[in-house]
């Protein structure tokens, strides 16, 4: 109780910071001065007026029209000819010229997706403005920005496509994004880590400040689209180092319209797709429900509006095995917007998103693996914020503010008390009771200000200038702890190990600081440079409770300021906007995470004892300190980043078909790692009995006496390292690929996108998922690396989630007698896998690699899922749809985990995981 009052007053202060957050940002943004563009979750119309002969015409009015949302803009030529609407929300619009003496133009179709800008030139005819002239054809690319590999998933994919109905599931879609495993929980970008991902919601991000995953599970029926941007982003973006998730909620219009969704499944419903019992899926008496409603309209036609969503799942399993309780999961959502625009100038928008879980007897259908008493109980809420201002101060100058966030409060607590749980290696078993209590508390505070301003004929050309600041806090508490203090790990039934400790209840606080400066600058109707600037500054302080001690470290993390240049070349090669040649270089800090630093926090001591046999009592083995007595850091080190150099070719082929080829070279700098100061180690020639070989390895001498030094590693320096050679050992992640993407906007009741990816991720720093301090990968703070040199031996290679190939083909088609099928076809190659030789003459008990890393690749795999959906007309507004989604419907039996030890009871490359058998999901939907 003590502990979870602590963390409310600690939610309270962090609320309280909240006005000076955003009073702090908008003076910053004022004495910045001004400049022009759009809101990073919004896009932008652009074009110049001509009469018959070419020339420019001034002071045609302008009109721009959404039938989606309701909305007209008008806005008049300038001198030169030119228009432009800014800060214009996803969505198909019409664009109509008119002025006495000629004919009106209009340009139909106009599809606009998050951070775009297309242009739309449109050429007067001598006439009456009473008449229409349409103007054939609708832009497909952005000449203008340097953004490449765009990928824009639209509703009708979105419910028309079968995918997990999550986000981290739908940038699986997009080009170059492949995963480790078979959920997509980690999803990787053109060779990056998975929480190289960066995930936000209108605007604000919504990755993990902990350990940098996609941590908010937005209801999937609020989701108006997502767009990914592959490559190129300006210096608006950063925190990343894959591919940047945008995620537009929907929005009410003129029209009071509505949805009900109801989706089963049932694991009874899965086909197996292979006879050896270690790998078929378990959980057969599992069923899924999920209802989801939505409502939006108006609150004052053409003026405000509403929309609002709820959505309840729930999992109903049977236990299994000896255990009486079934295991229980509900998880309902709350979502209500607002837009008003009470003036054209001025735009409001505001969500709240409200979710709470509940899940009771987890693991009570696992009776393989948990036995009964074992379970843990889990309980939760969280909330979704995002509140946004846009100001067209001017005709030429556009204020844009937004703030948004979400907490989280989560508590996993055993359901056996405080009895120590028992964990049976031989077996594989857990008993007596869960690990222990794990509370999860998270926050996040984002203010994004920016004001903009476009100007014409200055220092040749055009500019679309944007000066911006982001003030972004972020608490992390972390309540980790064996349940009793006490956990035992036996062998076959028999004593083995015990551990003894309470854990740790760590706070985490991070600030940063953003400031940017970005300029598209045309310089001709042909040549334009997209230039940028973006300075980081970061911050993180910690604090503990060990043992109802408080102790207050203060400000650790003080990197270096980050600075990030970008610079971008466009080459508009086709009089019509339908062809663009694009060059692209930037610097990408990583996303900064409370696990870079939060082991400076002080936590209780681990002590483990071996079990002596012969007189039946523990013996001490070993007390490990944690925290500042086992963790130092630089104070000056730097934040990694990624530089990324993106040359690529846009065209248009088609009315409605569209091509972009994008080579992709990306290197990773500065890497975070931890360097043991006090492990003393000799070399020795080691023989693994199960292959022959010999290898130079390296015994510890002072096995369990390992301080650590937290630091950008530079080769072979020195840190005051007892084994100086340690450090001579280079970190590498780097990738190189191509991508061809070729996208089908709907026309005729179809539309399509297809990709197809060659690359090659290498490097020493693997961008598969590992723990702090557990794996040969840093992407959260510190590898092995530096801990072990056992762990450098053949530690370069090909990384872990290296698909040589990758193709996706999806789309939807809606065909004669209200039949709706989709599809998402997929070919990728394995992913690669290493050999693990335990060397058994060392102290420290080390495993090694017996090849390069990589040197091992799963076979390739392919996969098909399809959706089919009948609907039925019910009176003119009304539509009822019953539908099938059918995963793997090959039923392939595809590979995505081997056995990588030499030491196995398994043969070495046997499987150990494949993906899921052939699944079906049957639902009804009815809109209205």
């Amino acid at each position: 109780m003590k502990h979870r009052g602590t963390t409310g007053s600690r939610a309270l202060a962090r609320m309280a910071r909240a006005p000076r957050i955003i009073s702090s940002g908008v003076l910053i943004v004022f004495i910045c001065a001004g400049a022009w563009g759009q809101s990073i979750e919004r896009g932008s119309i652009t074009g110049t007026i001509t009469d018959p002969n070419d020339d420019r015409m001034p002071g045609v009015n302008v009109t721009l029209t959404s039938g989606e949302l309701g909305a007209t803009s008008e806005t008049m030529t300038d001198a030169n000819g030119r228009y432009r609407f800014v800060a214009l929300l996803p969505s198909t619009y019409t664009v109509a010229a008119s002025i006495e003496g000629f004919s009106t133009a209009q340009q139909e179709d106009i599809v606009l997706t998050v951070n775009q800008t297309l242009t739309v030139d449109l050429t007067m005819q001598l006439g009456s403005v009473e008449d229409i002239i349409i103007v054939e054809g609708s832009p497909l690319i952005d000449v203008r920005s340097s953004t490449l590999v765009t990928t824009e998933l639209n509703n009708e994919i979105l419910m028309e496509v079968p995918t997990q109905r999550s986000i981290r599931g739908v940038v699986q879609l997009a080009p170059g994004v492949h995963s480790q495993n078979a959920d997509g929980r980690q999803p990787s970008a053109y060779g990056s880590p998975g929480m190289g991902v960066q995930f936000s919601i209108d605007g604000v991000v919504i990755n993990s400040p902990e350990a940098g995953e996609s941590e908010v599970p937005l209801g999937f029926f609020s989701v108006e689209d997502v767009t990914v941007l592959g490559a190129g982003a300006s210096a608006e973006y950063g925190g990343y180092s894959g591919v940047i998730v945008n995620v537009t909620t929907k929005q009410g219009s003129n029209d009071l319209n509505g949805l009900v969704d109801l989706q089963l499944a049932d694991n009874d419903w899965q086909s197996q797709n292979t006879n050896d019992p270690d790998l078929q899926r378990s959980g057969s008496d599992r069923s899924d429900t999920e209802v989801h409603f939505d409502i939006g309209g108006p609150v004052q036609r053409d003026k405000a509006w509403f929309f609002a969503s709820f959505k309840y799942r729930q999992e109903d399993s049977k236990p299994s095995g000896d255990h009486v309780n079934a295991p229980t999961y509900e998880r309902p959502r709350y979502l209500g917007k607002i837009n008003w625009t009470p003036t054209q100038e001025k735009i409001f928008s505001g969500m709240l998103e409200y979710s709470t879980r509940d899940q009771a007897y987890q693991g009570a259908d696992e009776g393989d693996f948990i036995a009964p008493g074992a379970t843990v109980s889990l309980e939760g809420t969280q909330y979704l914020f995002n509140f946004n201002y846009t100001d067209m101060l001017s005709q030429d100058t556009l204020l844009d503010l937004k703030f948004g966030g979400y907490h989280q409060r989560q508590y996993e607590t055993p359901d056996g008390g405080d009895t120590p749980a028992r964990y049976d290696a031989y077996e594989d078993r857990l008993t007596e009771n869960w690990w222990g209590p794990f509370n999860a508390n998270r926050e996040r505070y984002q203010l994004i200000a920016s004001v903009s301003h476009f100007a014409d004929d200055f220092i040749r050309g055009e500019h679309d200038f944007k000066f911006g600041v982001e003030l972004q806090n972020t608490l992390v508490n972390t309540l980790n702890q064996y349940a009793g203090g006490k956990f035992y790990e036996d062998y076959a039934g028999e004593n083995y190990i015990l551990f003894e400790s309470t854990g740790y209840d760590t706070y985490a606080d991070t600030d940063k600081i953003v400031g940017y400066v970005q300029d598209s600058w045309g310089i001709n109707d042909r040549v334009r440079l997209n230039l940028g600037l973006r300075a980081n500054y970061w911050r993180g302080a910690v604090e503990s409770d060990v043992n109802g001690v408080r102790f207050d470290q203060g400000s650790v993390f003080t990197p270096e300021l980050g600075i990030a240049p970008r610079i971008g070349l466009n080459i508009n090669l086709g009089d019509d906007n339908d062809s663009v040649l694009k060059a692209h270089w930037g610097r990408y800090y990583h996303q900064v995470i409370s696990l870079f630093y939060s082991r400076l926090a002080p936590e209780s001591n681990v002590t483990g004892y071996i079990w002596n046999a012969d007189d039946e009592v523990w013996e001490h083995d070993f007390t490990e300190g944690r925290g500042p007595g086992q963790w130092t850091i630089d104070d000056n080190l730097g934040v990694p980043y990624m530089h990324a150099l993106d040359v690529g070719w846009e065209k248009v082929l088609t009315r409605t078909v569209s091509l972009d080829v994008t080579a992709t070279y990306r290197t990773n700098h500065q890497f975070l790692d931890g360097v043991n100061l006090t492990g003393e180690f000799e070399p020795t020639r080691y023989t693994d009995p199960d292959s022959g070989r010999t290898f130079n390895v390296f015994n510890q001498t002072n096995e369990g006496e390992n301080r650590y030094y937290f630091t950008n590693v530079n080769h072979c320096q020195d840190y005051g390292q007892a084994y100086k050679e340690i450090t001579c050992f280079r970190k590498v992640r780097k990738y190189a690929g191509i991508t061809a993407s070729l996208a089908r906007r709907w026309r005729n009741n179809w539309q399509m996108q297809a990709s197809w990816t060659y690359g090659e991720a290498r490097g020493s720093d693997n961008n598969g998922w590992y723990e702090f301090l557990e794996g040969r990968g840093s992407q959260l703070g510190s590898s092995t690396f530096f801990r072990d040199p056992n762990h450098q031996i053949n530690a370069y290679g090909n990384l872990t989630i290296d698909p040589t190939h990758l193709i996706k083909f999806l789309g939807n088609a809606r065909l004669p007698g209200g039949v709706v099928v989709g599809g998402y076809l997929s070919y990728f190659s394995g992913n690669t896998y290493n050999q693990l030789i335990r060397v058994e003459d060392v102290d420290q008990r080390s495993d090694i690699y017996g090849h390069p890393a990589g040197s091992f690749r799963l076979d390739d795999g392919i996969n098909l899922d399809l959706r089919v959906e009948k609907d039925f007309n019910i009176g003119s507004n009304r539509r009822l749809g019953v539908g099938i989604d059918v995963f793997n419907v090959g039923n392939a039996d595809t590979v995505i985990e081997a056995e990588q030890s030499l030491n196995s009871d398994r043969p070495f490359g046997a499987p150990r995981r494949l993906i899921r058998g052939r699944v079906w999901r049957i639902g009804a939907r009815f809109h209205f």
